[in-house]
């Protein structure tokens, strides 16, 4: 992507995941997950229940282990894995994501 000065602006992925796989009791939960999120990136994970999207917070927290594959972190993440968990519902999403990381 081409700068303001001519040059080229480098844009530093946070997190990478490459071929993520996650079995409980010989259940394959997530499979061959790869994906990237660069600085700046909104991200929404949906899915029905059971799907696996508390699971895949968790992995990209670090509190689950991923069963295969490989996690990259450029600085630290932390997540709110609670639907609801400290958020004012008289703020904004953003506002309230800004409130709770300053806690």
């Amino acid at each position: 992507m081409p700068s303001q000065s001519g040059g080229t602006e480098i844009i530093m992925s946070i997190l990478k995941c490459d071929n993520l796989c996650v079995a409980y009791d010989g259940v394959t939960v997530i499979k061959n997950a790869s994906f990237s999120i660069d600085e700046g990136d909104y991200v929404l994970i949906v899915g029905e229940n059971g799907s696996g999207k508390s699971t895949l917070l968790k992995i990209l927290t670090g509190v689950v282990q991923p069963t295969e594959g490989a996690i990259r972190t450029n600085g630290k993440i932390a997540a709110l894995l609670e639907l609801g968990a400290g958020f004012n519902p008289e703020y904004t999403g953003m506002e309230n994501i800004y409130l709770n990381t300053l806690l």
